[in-house]
């Protein structure tokens, strides 16, 4: 009789620590701290308006500097070399700087494309005017081709300028310029003539059969 009511003694003692260990670890974990991981993550997602100042100016500063560099570049590809030596020059020179859409749509229509017309005056840089946020991936810079010949070299200054207008895409994760128009001032004689050369080439390029000969010939006039 005593054995079964210290039995029972046992197993009551035995609940009630048990019962007595869920509690203080319900309270335990009832005063923890909630975690900090997800505010942590929102917080860090959030960029602060000078964390955004900053990315817009560095954006801005990089396109200047993509812009700048492709104007150097306007010299070696000129717009009036057969179409295997436009292509070839293209792609060479203009790659680092323009989508391959772009250069692919110029090689098709070398009078859209920005490069070199004439043996004088030539394309020596691009003067930027402006550079305008359209979205987080795509900017418009607004600027002038700047033409020289040798007389600007020895004594400075420019014989003619165009405007153009650059829209410039972050393109799996490059800045690159995507479109551009050439916008030519219809008072300049120069850039008058130039159009009217470059539409002319295109025609004869264009043609069904054109011979080789037919395009040194133009190239001579």
């Amino acid at each position: 009789m005593k054995t079964r009511r210290l039995f029972k003694i046992t197993i009551f003692i035995i609940s009630a620590l048990l019962i007595l260990s869920i509690v203080i670890n319900v309270s335990c974990t009832s005063m923890t701290p909630p975690s900090t991981t997800q505010e942590t993550t929102t917080q860090s997602s959030i960029s602060t308006p000078e964390e955004s100042a900053g990315n817009e100016t560095n954006n801005i500063n990089n396109i200047k500097a993509l812009v700048e560099e492709f104007g150097k570049m306007l010299v070696n590809v000129s717009l009036l070399s057969p179409p295997d030596i436009l292509e070839n020059d293209m792609k060479k020179y203009y790659s680092p700087f323009v989508s391959e859409e772009l250069i692919l749509k110029w090689i098709k229509n070398p009078s859209e494309a920005l490069g070199r017309l004439t043996s004088s005056p030539w394309p020596d840089h691009i003067e930027i005017i402006d550079v305008k946020k359209i979205t987080a991936d795509k900017y418009e810079v607004l600027g002038n081709v700047v033409e020289i010949t040798s007389t600007e070299v020895e004594k400075g200054g420019y014989a003619d300028k165009y405007e153009i207008n650059l829209t410039v895409e972050r393109i799996n994760g490059n800045w690159l310029i995507a479109e551009a128009i050439k916008e030519i001032a219809t008072g300049s004689e120069t850039t008058a003539d130039q159009r009217t050369l470059m539409e002319d080439f295109d025609r004869l390029i264009a043609r069904e059969g054109v011979r080789s000969y037919e395009i040194s010939e133009f190239l001579r006039r």
